[in-house]
């Protein structure tokens, strides 16, 4: 009878981790973030892995477009990340947010050529953002993310010819 009691404490102890997320917290979650690694705004799916561990992977778009010529840049983000979150409010509803991840862009466009083109970069970031969680598995989030600009996956002069990833001059 002692050896059960002792494997059911060891079960416990080794399966605790799953247990460790708050009631506050949901496991799986969509959310709405402004700033951050998609460019203005993106929708994430989140995964919490336990009360401090989470993934997201999200999408965003952004178009620019000139006034004179009516010339555009889409750009159809995709960022990918692993975060570590501090509890502010003891309860999930208030969390500091420190992130890593990668930041996938697709662009098109012909600001500079007359037929439009298309480029893929993936630039590492870091993120630091505050996020609100609601009861029932919706959360907003703004983020301060530096990240670094990659040259072009798809095009050995880069990104238009003559843009840096996510550089617009004039």
């Amino acid at each position: 009878m002692r050896s059960i009691g002792r494997f059911s404490v060891i079960l416990l102890f080794l399966f605790s981790p799953m247990f460790l997320l708050s009631q506050d917290i949901p496991r799986h979650s969509v959310g709405l973030e402004i700033g951050g690694p998609g460019l203005v705004y993106t929708v994430n799916y989140q995964y919490h892995f336990n009360s401090k561990w989470s993934g997201r992977l999200g999408t965003g778009f952004l178009r620019i477009q000139e006034n004179e010529t009516e010339k555009s840049l889409n750009f159809f983000v995709i960022p990918l990340e692993l975060k570590h979150s501090f509890d502010l409010s003891q309860n999930g509803a208030h969390l500091l947010i420190l992130g890593l991840g990668l930041q996938n862009i697709i662009g098109s466009g012909d600001i500079v050529s007359n037929e439009s083109q298309m480029d893929v970069f993936i630039n590492p970031f870091l993120s630091l953002g505050y996020q609100f969680n609601f009861k029932n598995g919706l959360y907003l989030q703004a983020n301060f993310t530096p990240f670094y600009g990659t040259r072009s996956l798809t095009r050995e002069s880069g990104f238009f010819e003559l843009y840096d990833p996510l550089v617009i001059d004039g």
